[in-house]
């Protein structure tokens, strides 16, 4: 059963019934819920969460987000590897592979859905986020293709099924991606409508390090603030170096030697002319290590000291201002880092970073029970709820696309959720957008 730690201790003053907590929040047809479904782009992992929102648009809050992070079944994941590697992949084994992962995520959504109890018929939508099938038209232009089978979950779970975010932003000229920033902030950035003046900073920590420089706001900005992003290899990067340097060991091993080993001071400095190129990085630290016989543990642990490096060297180039790209608030404290994802490299990054922000709280989860099992699977619950309220939701200065975009697709559901849905869609008024971002 959902809890809702949001709600003022006065509200709940006379009221000691569990269960007449709930019904009286739920009467309030501003309190949403919808799920969050994440697939990691090495298709070893997924997230499905269920997220209790209230407001619109700008000014939604988290209220609790319960889930689970799931382990992907190996033939699944090796399906996905041969899918990948081919350079034109077959419809058929296409679909038959999106029919599969369907499978997995229908029986993750009805486990989730459980967990709204009897509210279970107020959940508005399922929004899946996936890394998606890219491929290259003969022009060169990215062509891209979602990985959830929308039909197919929507008529088992009779939920609404949004996903194919990344296809309007490309067609916008952008990347696809990433799309974290604006969820992490409305979930996580200070916005208390009387004193907004603590910035914080996520760190994303899987197959590559993804981190957001979070401005506060004090609820007034007619736009959105401009966010900022830090990038640095991650897992991935690390899986490689270990592969080709020991490839007859198991990952497991690469978990236990993550904190033993020694830095290589003159493999870092070569790794820093080249931080942006993962492939360049996994082959410079095989030649060094060919070269000057390091052993694969001290390669290793100094990408992980490169990794936690490149981090903190990001945010403090941001300044105490970090994120805020207009007019300075009036205070710039940096007073909190979330550090969030794998859990080995997160311990070495929060060692890293404690010597250099003392002053400032590490933390690896938030009040809201935002933590690194479910962080992926709000961002893609926020999604969705962005897009049910017709608000753009990729940042043109991060993707490269040219314009904001309204992100994703509505697949109906059942025709009681499709009219659940659209009455709430067609209740809200979104804000007037910018001419040149209507066009």
């Amino acid at each position: 059963m959902l809890r809702f730690p949001f709600i003022s201790s006065e509200f709940w003053k006379t009221i000691d019934d569990p269960g007449e907590r709930i019904d009286r929040v739920l009467t309030d047809r501003s309190y949403r819920l919808g799920i969050g479904v994440d697939v990691d782009a090495l298709m070893q992992t997924m997230q499905c969460v269920l997220v209790m929102t209230s407001g619109h648009g700008k000014y939604l809050r988290i209220g609790h987000v319960v889930g689970s992070q799931i382990e992907l079944p190996t033939v699944l994941t090796d399906t996905w590897n041969q899918l990948t590697q081919s350079p034109l992949p077959s419809l058929v084994a296409y679909r038959q592979f999106t029919s599969d992962l369907a499978d997995i995520q229908i029986q993750a959504i009805e486990q989730v859905k459980s967990k709204a109890g009897k509210y279970v018929d107020r959940i508005l939508f399922v929004s899946i986020h996936d890394a998606g099938l890219w491929l290259k038209d003969f022009d060169g232009s990215k062509i891209y293709s979602s990985l959830a089978d929308a039909h197919r979950i929507a008529d088992a779970t009779g939920l609404t099924v949004i996903d194919g975010y990344p296809a309007n932003d490309v067609i916008a000229g952008g990347r696809g991606g990433p799309f974290s920033g604006l969820p992490l902030w409305l979930a996580i950035s200070d916005r208390n409508a009387k004193v907004a003046d603590q910035h914080r900073v996520v760190l994303l920590l899987n197959e590559t390090c993804e981190g957001y420089l979070l401005p506060a706001s004090d609820g007034l900005d007619a736009d959105l603030p401009e966010i900022r992003t830090i990038e640095a290899p991650g897992t991935r990067f690390l899986s490689a170096l270990w592969t080709s340097l020991m490839p007859q060991q198991d990952r497991q091993k690469l978990v236990q030697i993550f904190t033993s080993g020694l830095t290589a001071p003159s493999l870092q400095q070569q790794w820093n002319q080249c931080r942006d190129d993962e492939q360049a990085l996994v082959k410079i630290g095989i030649e060094h290590a060919l070269r000057h016989k390091l052993s694969p543990t001290d390669v290793v642990k100094t990408a992980l000291d490169f990794i936690s490096q490149s981090c903190v060297d990001q945010i403090n180039r941001g300044g105490r201002g970090l994120a805020y790209l207009g007019p300075q608030p009036t205070s710039n404290n940096l007073r909190q880092i979330y550090v969030l994802g794998d859990d080995d490299l997160r311990r070495c990054v929060v060692n890293r970073m404690s010597e250099d922000f003392s002053q400032q709280e590490i933390l690896d989860r938030t009040l809201e029970s935002i933590d690194s099992h479910n962080v992926r699977g709000l961002i893609a619950a926020m999604l969705g709820m962005l897009h049910v309220d017709q608000m753009q939701a990729n940042i043109p200065s991060i993707t490269g696309a040219r314009q904001h975009r309204v992100l994703g697709k509505l697949t109906p559901g059942s025709p009681t959720n499709w009219r659940q849905l659209v009455r709430d869609m067609s209740d809200f008024r979104p804000p007037a957008m910018k001419l040149r971002d209507a066009i």
